[in-house]
């Protein structure tokens, strides 16, 4: 990727996806991926974002950063996610889960999965996170918006993504439902679905964040602002992304 915060960016997944992304942070932002997925998104920073992903999932997500945001997961999930910086956030999916979330920046942040996972996160924007998945997973995140950031997922796909601070959103579908969505505008919101139905939600706004899923996934992220983006997805793509915030 190269590409200025108010320029262009294009992605080059090889092998199976191409998209192609013109955006910028207070335009539009374009994703096209080529013979299973088309993702349109249109958002700026105060404006409204929409994904589409046609074929399998339908995720149309409205917020501002004060506003609200809405996730539609069409024929398997329903997610629908209200929910300002200072406000509540409530998490549905139809079904098979139900995710109810309440927390304020500086309060308390509780998850609960009904069914099949209950996770309670604890933490304040100066210090620690903690998820507790309980009976899959153990989750133990530590975040900052000047760090790095790294991902890890074992057996499947390795990325590497050094981001900077205005906002980023990466998509991954690998299988059926897995989705790696992040955005950091004064935090960072994550969304994964590996299998079915693991979701990992955080949000941070100062530190580091290390993810370790046992058994599955192995997830350590770390991020810079001014720095590079590295995408390494071995056996299925390759993605090399440098850019600056004013460059090229």
């Amino acid at each position: 990727m190269h590409g200025a915060i108010l320029g262009q960016e294009t992605y080059r997944l090889t092998g199976s996806l191409d998209i192609s992304m013109h955006g910028s942070i207070l335009g539009q932002e374009t994703y096209r991926l080529t013979g299973s997925l088309d993702i349109s998104m249109h958002g700026a920073i105060l404006g409204q974002e929409t994904y589409w992903l046609t074929g399998l999932l339908d995720i149309n997500m409205h917020g501002a950063i004060l506003g609200q945001e809405t996730y539609r997961l069409t024929g398997l999930l329903d997610i629908s996610m209200h929910g300002a910086i200072l406000g509540q956030e409530t998490y549905r999916l139809t079904g098979l889960l139900d995710i109810s979330m309440h927390g304020f920046i500086l309060g308390q942040e509780t998850y609960r999965l009904t069914g099949l996972l209950d996770i309670s996160m604890h933490g304040a924007i100066l210090g620690q996170e903690s998820y507790r998945i309980t009976g899959l997973l153990d989750i133990s995140m530590h975040g900052s918006i000047l760090g790095q950031e790294t991902y890890r997922l074992t057996g499947l796909l390795d990325i590497s993504m050094h981001r900077a601070i205005l906002g980023q959103e990466t998509y991954w579908l690998t299988g059926l439902l897995d989705i790696n969505m992040h955005r950091a505008i004064l935090g960072q919101e994550t969304y994964r679905l590996t299998g079915l139905l693991d979701i990992s939600m955080h949000w941070t706004i100062l530190g580091q964040e290390s993810y370790r899923l046992p058994g599955l996934l192995d997830i350590s992220m770390h991020g810079t602002i001014l720095g590079q983006e590295s995408y390494r997805l071995p056996g299925l793509l390759d993605i090399s992304m440098h850019g600056t915030i004013l460059g090229q």
